[in-house]
């Protein structure tokens, strides 16, 4: 369900168009200020990231209040006039204005194609990944890991090389979150020797909340810190395959997957 209108209504239209979801998603439009409540009833959080411009450290929105009004949850920015009105942790979150690293990997990710699921208390990582593996109709030897702690939690095949076209998704963990490009840092401690081409069309991937930085190059300078006496190798990114844009293969040909991200809290 979205609800409202603006500069990419066209754009979310034509996707849901091309992904055949038309009879899934309902485009509301505009609609009166009478009938808000009514869709605020639907949300379980109303998040607000305003920047720390002049004008959003003044002036709250009218949205926080139609929000707690609600009862719902607000999550927001820094700025002094949201953070007058929510108690950190007690009536919503608060997190650093303009320190935007995991929602502009999101955004990036999200905008290539790739599925972000966020982990929270109601769920499990398990949980999510049988919604996965029921979502693909996929079989148990369709789904491996080179990892023997995901293997054994999520009592998966382990393999050691990629060397079987019955194999659909691989499931490892990964070094950073690279936030400008919504690409995943990966190397050998995750993929061993294998290469991305050589990976399974799916991958999913098991993230925590801590590993999102800006760039490869803050990720690179990230790994010396973390492996100063034992340097990784086969040091590469994984890049969404985008299925509405042709040239993305043309660029990335089989190095682009299908990626699910699942994140949790650190």
């Amino acid at each position: 369900l979205l609800v409202g209108d603006g500069d990419t209504m066209q754009l979310l239209r034509r996707t849901a168009r091309f992904l055949q979801l038309e009879d899934q998603v309902v485009f509301t439009g505009r609609i009166p200020h009478d009938d808000v409540q009514r869709y605020y009833s639907l949300i379980d959080i109303a998040p607000l990231p305003r920047k720390g411009l002049r004008v959003c450290e003044l002036v709250s929105p009218l949205k926080p209040f139609e929000a707690m009004g609600a009862g719902k949850v607000l999550i927001t920015s820094s700025v002094q006039a949201l953070a007058e009105i929510v108690q950190d942790g007690v009536t919503g979150m608060i997190f650093e204005k303009d320190d935007s690293n995991d929602l502009i990997f999101a955004k990036n990710f999200t905008n290539f194609g790739g599925r972000f699921i966020f982990i929270d208390e109601k769920n499990s990582t398990n949980e999510i990944f049988q919604k996965i593996i029921e979502e693909n109709q996929w079989s148990a030897d369709n789904v491996c890991s080179l990892d023997s702690n995901i293997s054994k939690n999520l009592n998966i095949r382990l393999i050691r090389k990629i060397d079987n076209d019955n194999v659909k998704a691989l499931v490892t963990e990964c070094e950073f979150l690279l936030s400008n490009t919504g690409r995943i840092l990966i190397c050998n401690k995750q993929i061993k020797t294998n290469r991305i081409e050589d990976l399974p069309p799916v991958v999913i991937v098991l993230a925590k909340s801590n590993q999102f930085v800006s760039d490869v190059s803050e990720g690179m300078t990230e790994l010396k810190n973390k492996y100063k006496t034992n340097f990784p190798t086969n040091i590469t990114t994984i890049n969404v395959k985008n299925k509405l844009n042709e040239d993305n293969f043309l660029t990335y040909g089989n190095s682009a997957k299908d990626i699910y991200l699942i994140l949790s809290d650190d």
